[in-house]
């Protein structure tokens, strides 16, 4: 039994290790829509938004 309630302690510790990394490693990607900062340089001309270009066949 007591083998048992180690075997559950290490793993909530490894769950909570996980999740943890997956958050930090979530805040790390890019994100898809433009930033405040990138919204402030369009508007004052400084920087072009993006743009895609669309190809017709």
């Amino acid at each position: 039994m007591k083998q048992l309630d180690n075997r559950m302690d290490v793993a909530e510790q490894l769950i909570k290790a996980l999740r943890e990394d997956l958050t930090w490693r979530l805040d790390q990607l890019p994100m898809k829509e433009n930033s405040s900062k990138d919204e402030e340089d369009v508007k004052q001309g400084a920087r072009l938004p993006q743009q895609h270009a669309v190809h017709v066949f």
